[in-house]
């Protein structure tokens, strides 16, 4: 199914709540997309056609004279309002992010799987790695025209404006996204932190608590949330920001066990309190557990080995630390990867400092951290 998703017919077929389609000179393209859309959104399709019009078509179709569509126009509403009264069913996109067991994995799914043109992943590839990524990214979007644009492609560029930090482009992005696209669950949390990352934190939050309402909690939304909180936190140094913070990781966690990252992320905020929370020495294990199994399945990612250099610095095992991190600088992909992990190595030796803690030795760890930071603007 994954090609199908890069295929603009099939994405304009597929995505909209409902959809109008005159078959009358249809292509086998279409026809083929039209079963596309059948088998992902039963009854909310409407088929219209020419009375004259050549071949076998559905028993549901309705037939208009030659030259006079307008003529159907009552019993094409009348059918509308039958198929709106039903209950919604799931968007093409859904099938995407939910591709991987991990919710946070979407993403990477998206790039790596969706199929679209290669000379086009080749342009944002590019793009991101220039000496003006950001520029480079607003040249190609100005020769984009979002309305009609392959929502691969669209999205991607998302990712792209999300992995040069470009924050502005990323909101304005996705307002110019149709609106099918612009509400599905990858593109709502990708706005949420781009909003967030831009000051707008308030407007973030709404999202994503609006996200956890409707769809439940999940371990990447949830961490979206944690986040938002995270950096209130470090914005103003008030503890009940922190526990916002590890209440929402906690919540993710909690929503899919399998997934190490917000477990990792709760409980080095309970070791950033003062005293540490006591609840973390419960929840190491699992998060043990959870990224250990990553690593076992043969395809760890970055963030896998940041967990592995987060629990040793919990642990206080310099060794493995030491090795986790080469695996890290390795794995990574984009600049902010090991900015983050920078970043929150740094609370933990604050925050240890503070406690009257030995934390000097973790000043290796965050000097291999910056030095690839460093290597990607090389």
């Amino acid at each position: 199914m994954e090609p199908l998703l890069g295929v603009p017919t099939c994405d304009r077929l597929s995505l909209p709540d409902f959809a109008l389609v005159d078959i009358t000179t249809s292509t086998l393209d279409v026809r083929f997309a039209l079963g596309v859309r059948h088998a992902l959104r039963p009854n909310t399709t409407v088929l219209i056609a020419a009375q004259n019009t050549l071949g076998t078509l559905p028993e549901d179709t309705i037939l208009y004279p030659p030259d006079n569509a307008a003529a159907a126009l009552a019993e094409v509403s009348e059918r509308l309002s039958t198929l709106r009264g039903r209950p919604p069913v799931q968007l093409p996109f859904h099938i995407l992010e939910q591709f991987h067991e991990i919710g946070r994995l979407k993403t990477d799914v998206f790039r790596d799987r969706v199929d679209y043109s290669s000379q086009v992943k080749a342009r944002l590839d590019t793009a991101r790695k220039s000496e003006q990524p950001r520029e480079a990214l607003l040249a190609f979007e100005s020769e984009l025209d979002p309305a009609s644009a392959d929502y691969s492609v669209l999205v991607d560029l998302l990712l792209s404006y999300r992995a040069v930090k470009a924050w502005p482009e990323m909101i304005a992005l996705v307002a110019k996204m149709p609106t099918e696209l612009a509400r599905t669950l990858l593109v709502q949390e990708q706005f949420a932190f781009g909003l967030n990352r831009n000051g707008d934190w308030e407007r973030a939050e709404t999202i994503l608590r609006e996200l956890i309402a409707a769809r439940g909690p999940s371990s990447e939304t949830n961490s979206l949330l944690g986040r938002v909180y995270k950096d209130r936190w470090d914005q103003w140094q008030d503890i009940a920001w922190l526990d916002k913070a590890i209440d929402a990781y906690l919540e993710g966690f909690e929503a899919d066990w399998r997934d190490a990252f917000p477990g990792i992320n709760t409980v080095m905020l309970m070791e950033m309190r003062n005293p540490p929370d006591e609840r973390r020495h419960k929840l190491i294990p699992l998060v043990r557990f959870a990224v250990e199994r990553r690593v076992a399945s043969g395809q760890p990612d970055y963030w896998d080995f940041a967990t592995l250099i987060e629990l040793a610095i919990l642990a206080n095992d310099h060794v493995a630390a030491h090795e986790a991190l080469s695996k890290a600088v390795d794995a990574a992909r984009e600049v902010w990867e090991p900015e983050s992990t920078l970043a929150t190595l740094r609370r933990i030796v604050t925050a240890r400092q503070a406690r009257g803690e030995d934390a000097a030795w973790i000043g290796t760890i965050l000097q291999g951290l910056q030095q690839r930071m460093e290597a990607f603007s090389l």
